[in-house]
C-alpha cells in the first residue's frame, strides 16, 4: 500500500522527536569537560616523576638562597671612616684575600696565570663596561666567565658564560663546595664573616673554572681596595669608570679618599683604562 506524508506532517514529527537545546546547559556541560581534563592533566603532570624531580631541584636551590642569605650585612653603617675602622678593613681584607687566593687555587686548581681578568670599579657605568666587554669578547669568538652585581629577576644573572646564566643545579652544586670551603677556612666562626656577595662570587669562580673560560670579567661590590674581587694578583685590565660621592658611609665622604678606595684594584703588570676625569682639588660646592 501506498502512503504519503505531506511536508508539516514531516517537520513536525521531526520537531518533536528532538530534545530542544538549553544554552545555558550547554555551557555548563562544556565547562564541566573542560574542568575534568584540566585535573586529569595535572594529576599526571604533578604526580609525574619528571614533576617531583624538577620540584626537588626547586627546592635545592630555595634552600641554598637561604642558606647564602643568611649572612652577616656588607654594609657597615655609621660615621666618617676613622682610622681605626680602616685597620679593621685591613684585617678584613686580608682574610677574603687569603680565602679567595686559597679558594681559587688549591680549592677550584684555578692558575691565575692561565687566565685574562678584567677588573671594573667606579661611582657609575660599571655593569655597562662590564656588558660592552663580554659582547665585544664573544664576538671575537672568547669565551668568557662575567660576575656582576646586582640582580633584576634572579641570582643567576649575576653568574654568565658567554650568554648563559648558571643552572640552578650548578649553583646547589657549586654553593656546596663554597660553603665547605668556607667552613674549612677558619676553626673559631666556620665562615660567619662571608657575607652575601662572598658567596655568590664563590659559586661564580667556582663556575668559571669548570668551563674553562679564557676571559673572567669581574664588577667590583663597593669601592675596589677592600672588595672581595680584589684577589687577583696580575689583572689583564682594571678599568675605573667614574668617581663620584656614593656609599660616603663605607667609602669616605671626600672625593679623594672615594678614588683612593677605587684605585685600590689598580695592580701592575697589566693595562688600566680610567674613564674619570681627574678628581678637582676641593669637593664641588
Amino acid at each position: 500500500m501506498r502512503r504519503t506524508f505531506s511536508s508539516s506532517s514531516s517537520s513536525s514529527s521531526s520537531s518533536s522527536s528532538s530534545p530542544s537545546l538549553n544554552p545555558a546547559a550547554t555551557a555548563l556541560a562544556v565547562a564541566t569537560t573542560a574542568a575534568a581534563a584540566a585535573l586529569y592533566f595535572y594529576h599526571q603532570h604533578h604526580h609525574s616523576p619528571k614533576h617531583r624531580q624538577a620540584c626537588a631541584k626547586d627546592r635545592a636551590y630555595l634552600d641554598a638562597l637561604h642558606h647564602i642569605a643568611l649572612s652577616a650585612g656588607a654594609a657597615r653603617l655609621g660615621a666618617p671612616i676613622s682610622p681605626q675602622q680602616i685597620d679593621d678593613d685591613e684585617t678584613r681584607y686580608a682574610r677574603r684575600h687569603a680565602f679567595f687566593t686559597h679558594f681559587f687555587t688549591d680549592i677550584l686548581g684555578g692558575d691565575q696565570k692561565h687566565y685574562k681578568f678584567v677588573h671594573v670599579t667606579g661611582t657609575k657605568g660599571k655593569g655597562t663596561v662590564c656588558e660592552l666587554v663580554r659582547c665585544g669578547l664573544i664576538a671575537h669568538g672568547k669565551r668568557v666567565g662575567t660576575f656582576t652585581s646586582p640582580h633584576l629577576h634572579t641570582v643567576r644573572e649575576r653568574i654568565r658564560v658567554n650568554d648563559i646564566l648558571i643552572s640552578k643545579a650548578d649553583f646547589v652544586r657549586l654553593w656546596a663546595k663554597v660553603q665547605t670551603a668556607l667552613t674549612a677556612s677558619s676553626s673559631t666562626d666556620g665562615g660567619a664573616w662571608a657575607n652575601f656577595f662572598d658567596k655568590v662570587l664563590g659559586v661564580a669562580l667556582a663556575w668559571f673554572v669548570e668551563q674553562r673560560v679564557e676571559y673572567i670579567i669581574l664588577e667590583v661590590g663597593i669601592g675596589g681596595r677592600y672588595d672581595p674581587t680584589n684577589f687577583i694578583a696580575r689583572p689583564a685590565v682594571c678599568v675605573v669608570t667614574s668617581v663620584s660621592k656614593d656609599h660616603t658611609e663605607l667609602l669616605g665622604e671626600s672625593l679623594a679618599a672615594i678614588a683612593w678606595q677605587k684605585a685600590g684594584i689598580l695592580k701592575g703588570g697589566g693595562h688600566t683604562i680610567c674613564l674619570t676625569p681627574a678628581a678637582p682639588a676641593q669637593d664641588p660646592a
